[in-house]
């Protein structure tokens, strides 16, 4: 048992000499928070599969600069329901992975490329996504 004279000693300690002490015993506490993805790799792989060859190496560049942490944070700040607008939504990659992460989304996106609008409606047909609307 430790002395009251050592303890308030130890108390009066900076932490960071504390911190060494958990840390040299091997009982540091396990991390309590992990910043879980919600859909990650899963969404993404289907969105790529939804696509043809070419625009699928693009989807999976794409998706790989925006880290997974990220599209999580961009997901929770997003509203669970009710309409969203993609503006410059291209081939409709985020309004895909969005719309698999909360379903009640009503994802409308605007593109000046008839071309990839078209790809991003198949995109959403072929997910199952429902109420979403891509327009030139």
């Amino acid at each position: 048992m430790v002395s009251s004279a050592r303890a308030q000693a130890e108390d009066r300690a900076p932490v960071s000499a504390r911190l060494l002490r958990v840390l040299a015993r091997g009982d540091a506490p396990e991390p309590r928070f992990e910043a879980p993805e919600v859909y990650g790799r899963g969404a993404i792989q289907r969105i790529a599969r939804a696509l043809p060859p070419v625009e699928r190496m693009y989807a999976n560049v794409r998706f790989s600069i925006m880290r997974s942490k990220i599209l999580s944070v961009m997901d929770l700040l997003l509203p669970d329901e009710g309409p969203i607008l993609d503006i410059g939504c291209g081939f409709g990659l985020f309004a895909a992975y969005f719309g698999q992460t909360q379903p009640a989304r009503r994802i409308t996106g605007v593109d000046p490329d008839a071309r990839r609008i078209r790809m991003a409606r198949t995109v959403a047909a072929k997910l199952g996504l429902e109420g979403h609307e891509f327009i030139v």
